[in-house]
């Protein structure tokens, strides 16, 4: 089981100590990107509630933001794609797409919050 993991997030190409700090690097970025994105949105729900700004006008000025964000730590559009991130989200992990895998996987994490 491990060396199927393995083979979905890193080419089988490389050394196994490479895809071993593949697949803990894929363990703990996907996690955290899922948080980033709680946080974002966090916050844009205060804006909405505490601020008392239109939903619509709170979203786009949090994706003026974030998109400002994103220019100041990568000035050029565009670039390649990390392998780690493509087999992240390729194939499939107990006869689930990977992108549902991690869709279920954040709405678990965050169910204990929504009671």
């Amino acid at each position: 089981m491990g060396n199927l993991v393995a083979d979905l997030i890193c080419p089988s190409g490389r050394s196994s100590a490479f895809r071993r700090r593949s697949i803990l690097w894929a363990a703990l970025l996907i996690p955290a990107v899922f948080v980033l994105a709680g946080f974002v949105g966090l916050i844009n729900v205060l804006v909405i509630t505490r601020l008392n700004v239109h939903p619509i006008i709170a979203t786009l000025a949090i994706q003026y933001i974030m998109s400002g964000i994103t220019r100041i730590l990568r000035a050029v559009s565009g670039g390649k794609i990390p392998d780690i991130v493509i087999a992240a989200v390729q194939g499939s992990f107990l006869d689930l797409s990977l992108p549902l895998f991690w869709g279920l996987f954040a709405i678990e994490l965050t169910l204990p919050l929504q009671n």
